[in-house]
Parts: structure tokens; C-alpha cells; sequence
């Protein structure tokens, strides 16, 4: 090869550096997206499973629920170097870091014991029989988008409105009540009333 085209080789990288920066950055985001959207389907379907998820009260009590049962202290027996160590001796998926933690240790020390043949035959049995109410309230209709999973009918919680803080939070969980109050200005004009919000 010659110089002159070892130059022009050269400066073609340097010119293509800033755009493969760009879509390794877009593929690492979105491996971290799909990431904590498993994180945060395995969150849900544990509140689901063990929390006795209320329509009238705040889902921190289905979350202090979760806490209390066996199933939560068999997972913290079984990842206590992930779990304990890090502080999270109770169910409290109210963060980002809380559920991608939380949630690994329950994707692969509870969930396999599911019903199903895979993770996402599990999920697809828990959503099933998710309340419509806390998957429209956690955003687990959106998670469900993302990870290809059933969606279970959310035509009547459109009407409902939900914040943009509690989608900021994603994958993290509210952990106040479910406010049945209307769009300001119906649900057409929302974004935040798709289950499709990508």
C-alpha cells in the first residue's frame, strides 16, 4: 500500500471514529435498556406472585409483603453477596440500581421456579394474571413492549393518567397509590397513554 493511500486509509478511520463511537454507545444503551426491562419484568412479576398488589393502597405495601415472605429470604439466602452486602434486605424496587439488583437475583433465583418452560413462558403466565391497574401504574405494559411478552388488556386503564415521574423512574417502581384521574386532555394527546412508548 502506498503512503498516499495509507493517508487516505487514515484519515477515512478518523473521520468514521466519531460515528462508531456513536453506535457503540447506542448498542451498549440499548443492551442496558433490554437489561433492566428483564430486571423490572421480574420486579412486577414477584409483586404479582407474592405482594397481593391492592388497588387501594400504596404498592410500597405489596413491596413490604414481598419483604416478609419466604420466598424473598430463600433469594437473599441464595445471592447474599449481591443482595446483603449491598443493603437490600427488603424488597424495595424504588430505584433504578435497587431493581437491576433485585432483579437479577430474582430472575435467576425465583423465577425459575415458574411455571413454564423458559423466562419468558413464566412472565407471559405471571402477566396474564397481572391487574391490569399495576401493569399500566409500573409501566410493565412498556416492559412487555421491550421484551416481546404478553400484554394483557389495558383498554380500560388508558383513560387513567400517569405521571412522567414514574416513567423517569422506570425501571424503578412507585411506590405511592394509583391516582384514577382523567388525561387533562384525554389520553389521544398523551404519550404516556401508549403501551408503546418507544
Amino acid at each position: 500500500m502506498s503512503a498516499l493511500r495509507r493517508r487516505q486509509v487514515h484519515r477515512l478511520e478518523m473521520l468514521a471514529q466519531p460515528h462508531l463511537e456513536r453506535k457503540r454507545q447506542i448498542e451498549e444503551h440499548g443492551r442496558l435498556t433490554l437489561e433492566g426491562a428483564a430486571a423490572h419484568a421480574a420486579a412486577v412479576a414477584f409483586i404479582v406472585r407474592y405482594g397481593e398488589p391492592k388497588l387501594t393502597e400504596p404498592l410500597s405495601l405489596a413491596c413490604e409483603r414481598v419483604s416478609q415472605s419466604k420466598y424473598w429470604h430463600e433469594c437473599c439466602d441464595r445471592f447474599p453477596h449481591l443482595l446483603n452486602r449491598r443493603g437490600f434486605y427488603k424488597f424495595a424496587p424504588y430505584s433504578r440500581l435497587a431493581v437491576s439488583v433485585m432483579g437479577h437475583a430474582v430472575r435467576h433465583g425465583v423465577i425459575d421456579h415458574f411455571h413454564g418452560n423458559d423466562e419468558r413462558e413464566k412472565l407471559n403466565l405471571i402477566f396474564a394474571s397481572a391487574p391490569a391497574w399495576l401493569m399500566w401504574f409500573t409501566f410493565a405494559d412498556y416492559t412487555a413492549k421491550l421484551l416481546n411478552l404478553a400484554v394483557p388488556d389495558m383498554s380500560m386503564m388508558i383513560s387513567i393518567a400517569r405521571t412522567k415521574t414514574h416513567f423517569d423512574l422506570w425501571w424503578g417502581l412507585p411506590r405511592d397509590v394509583l391516582e384514577n384521574r382523567p388525561w387533562p386532555n384525554g389520553p389521544e394527546n398523551e404519550p404516556l397513554a401508549q403501551t408503546d412508548l418507544g
